[in-house]
């Protein structure tokens, strides 16, 4: 499982969009599941996001950002990914390219130690946009 955190304000989030919906059709037949989590908007930007982009993928409203924070949220966009056993195993914050998405989804089935929340597994993720 895929959970990316972002909002609609944010430059990084944006660029990056369109591309999480084409490696989620890419890993489908996989059993990636991606969920979209949308900090501290309201439905109707959040609506617009989701048309512009063509998202498929189920997105959410953390309107108090109390996911966000509990799952170790620092900056937009934050993404968190899940092996089977639903423990976390990359935590990145920032943009991710297409190289760090698809390396990541192909580990998808691996078991792998539980990343720590404020630990990347990118670090060289670019682009974070702070609240």
């Amino acid at each position: 499982m895929w959970l990316n955190f972002f909002a609609t304000w944010c430059p990084p989030c944006n660029e990056e969009a369109a591309r999480i919906v084409t490696l989620g059709a890419r890993y489908h037949d996989a059993g990636l599941k991606i969920v979209g989590i949308d900090v501290k908007e309201t439905q109707e930007p959040v609506r617009a996001y989701v048309a512009k982009y063509h998202i498929d993928y189920p997105v959410g409203l953390d309107s108090r950002g109390m996911v966000y924070k509990g799952l170790g949220g620092n900056g937009f966009p934050t993404h968190i990914f899940l092996d089977r056993t639903a423990h976390i195993t990359c935590v990145a914050h920032g943009a991710l390219t297409n190289d760090q998405m698809d390396s990541e989804n192909r580990r998808r089935p691996r078991k792998r130690p539980r990343a720590a929340a404020s630990e990347s597994c990118f670090p060289g993720a670019y682009g974070v946009a702070k609240p």
